[in-house]
């Protein structure tokens, strides 16, 4: 299975430059990967803890959120809504100064083609209510990352901080549905010298 997907992957790299370069097909790439989308999965997952690595837009001053990561991640199996704290890195005046918070998470189904929910929508409080802080469609995910589209960050990845500490890279998966599905340059949030040397994040 690995080889065929990997040949798949090469195949989408060369049709791409041609064909793909700025179009987004999920359905397209769930079909051919054998893996679609699953909102829920990426919040109930054994390990569910993220940090975001890049995105499309760039990020406004107060709004950088340099290190950001997910540092828990619950979820109440009666109503199916997650609580995620999260964590980022903040300058002020000179110093680095760590913020917590911790929001609610809910799924939608926003794609028929769809077996499972494909849409995360934050909000700062329980019950969820009003407009969410945040929704994001999942493009992709599978164990080790996820790509997520929506209006005001663009396109982002994510990746297990677990495997971002051990390999000190992106899969190439997600790299490359970046690229197909963006087709604009990255904007990090994660520096691996920044990010690892953080003692709560059980740097290096």
């Amino acid at each position: 299975m690995k080889a065929l997907v990997a040949v798949f992957l090469l195949a989408l790299r060369v049709y791409s430059q041609d064909v793909l370069s700025s179009k987004c097909r999920p359905t397209w790439f769930a079909e051919r990967l054998g893996k679609y989308p699953d909102a829920l999965e990426v919040l109930t997952a054994k390990a569910p803890l993220y940090s975001l690595v890049f995105q499309s837009e760039e990020p406004k001053p107060d709004l950088e959120m340099q290190c950001l990561r997910t540092t828990n991640i619950t979820v109440d199996r009666s109503s199916w809504l997650a609580s995620v704290a999260y964590e980022y890195r903040e300058l002020e005046e000179q110093e680095t100064v760590r913020i917590h918070g911790t929001v609610v998470a809910s799924t939608l189904h926003k794609r028929n083609s769809y077996i499972s929910d494909n849409t995360i929508a934050f909000y700062s409080g329980q019950p969820p209510e009003g407009t969410p802080l945040a929704t994001l469609e999942v493009i992709y995910n599978d164990n080790h990352c996820i790509l997520t589209q929506s209006q005001v960050f663009g396109f982002q990845v994510w990746v297990t901080t677990s495997y971002l500490t051990t390999k000190d890279e992106v899969p190439y998966t997600c790299t490359l549905l970046y690229e197909i599905c963006s087709g604009k340059a990255k904007h990090f949030v994660y520096n691996i010298a920044n990010c690892q040397n953080d003692p709560a994040e059980g740097g290096k």
